[in-house]
């Protein structure tokens, strides 16, 4: 059965983080688009779970993701504009570490290079600031003031909505099972019939290696875990008072931190080794309460102003590359078949720019923003661990 007898332009399958926001860009341009989604949109079992999300402008993985992030930011707050409730939450950001430490040596860099508007808060600063993170001797603090909070679930769901405000079709609880694409244009056969387009934009996640296996891009499918704790002054810990960030002291006191929005708890993702999961659809985001406590352990130490008898713990899914880099590309001998994949962790913020580079891409068959880091046929150097991996 065919589900409409119109070819559409674009079909994107997925609408979590990068397909909502191609989608959202696609049918911004006129494009006549489709977009397909297994689940309901906003849905947490992937790249978008786990209640909140860091933007930061300063950041540790290269400063070839700052002009991404600048142009995201101002997408972000377009969108925020259109949302009936807001999806970013602009409380700055900080990076806490040691200075010498690769990290903060590229947090660093991203600021010179770009410029970027900051503040070097000695340990005597943080403590007057911000006296929730206990420093060790020789760490500073970098304060990001263009950084902020997101709230994923919303702004996939805002994403959508003014993708279809736009005219675009949204089809949700429709699962794909087969993409054919030729010369023609791409078939892509699905549990309520067939759709028709001219391309295709996969963003399906973790799910790509199944829609497409050995041409999705080198990822492999990772659990983040991240836990949520309980705060004895609320207070202390609302957005305003307790920003976003990342921290680098040590082997396990390596995580990123994030309030909530009425600072009755803090969300935590230690970022350690991340275990690998074979099967998306068997997944079992359940963690068991020895490594609970482990994670408890090292943050109680760190964050001052913690209810260590209240916590709670999820496990997530996310593909992570071997160079902690994307995948952003038409399928090698299928032009009209384009892929996002292995975000490996920080993704989200920059999603917004992402969208609109897809929207270029499938239109110009170019990019405004240097994405050629992404580039499918990348010289990628092997891995051993992913312990510097992080969800944020």
């Amino acid at each position: 059965m065919v589900l409409n007898r119109k070819q559409y332009d674009v079909a994107v399958i997925g609408l979590g983080t990068m397909g909502s926001m191609a989608l959202w860009q696609l049918a911004k341009a006129g494009v006549d688009a489709v977009g397909v989604e297994q689940f309901r949109v906003g849905h947490d079992r992937g790249g978008a779970g786990g209640e909140s999300r860091i933007f930061r402008l300063a950041y540790k993985e290269g400063p070839e993701y700052v002009p991404l992030l600048l142009r995201s930011r101002e997408l972000w707050l377009e969108l925020n504009s259109r949302s009936p409730t807001p999806i970013f939450h602009p409380c700055g950001a900080l990076t806490i570490g040691r200075p010498e430490h690769p990290d903060l040596a590229q947090v660093f860099k991203s600021i010179e290079r770009f410029n970027l508007d900051h503040r070097v808060l000695s340990i005597s600063e943080m403590a007057s600031i911000y006296p929730q993170h206990r420093l060790h001797e020789g760490e500073v603090g970098i304060f990001d003031p263009a950084g902020g909070l997101l709230i994923p679930q919303q702004a996939v769901e805002a994403a959508v909505g003014a993708a279809k405000n736009h005219g675009a079709t949204v089809l949700e609880q429709t699962e794909v099972l087969d993409i054919d694409a030729d010369a023609t244009g791409v078939a892509i056969a699905t549990t309520n019939g067939t759709i028709r387009a001219r391309r295709a934009v996969v963003a399906a996640g973790v799910w790509s290696k199944k829609l497409l296996p050995g041409r999705s891009g080198r990822f492999e499918i990772r659990r983040s875990v991240l836990h949520w704790f309980g705060t004895q002054d609320p207070a202390l810990f609302v957005p305003g008072r307790f920003p976003v960030g990342i921290r680098r002291s040590g082997s396990d006191g390596n995580f990123s931190f994030f309030p909530t929005l009425d600072g009755s708890e803090i969300k935590c993702n230690l970022h350690i080794d991340k275990t690998a999961v074979s099967d998306p659809d068997a997944f079992d985001g359940t963690i068991d309460e020895e490594y609970s406590a482990f994670v408890r352990d090292q943050i109680i130490g760190l964050v001052q102003g913690l209810d260590p008898d209240r916590v709670r713990a999820q496990g997530y899914l996310d593909g992570y590359s071997p160079d902690n880099h994307p995948f952003f590309g038409d399928v090698p001998g299928n032009d009209n078949l384009t892929v996002l994949s292995g975000f490996s962790g920080h993704g989200f913020k920059i999603a917004p720019a992402i969208g609109e580079a897809v929207a270029e891409h499938v239109r110009f068959q170019r990019t405004t923003i240097d994405i050629s880091h992404m580039a499918f046929n990348r010289q990628i150097d092997d891995i051993e661990d992913l312990l510097e991996r992080n969800s944020e």
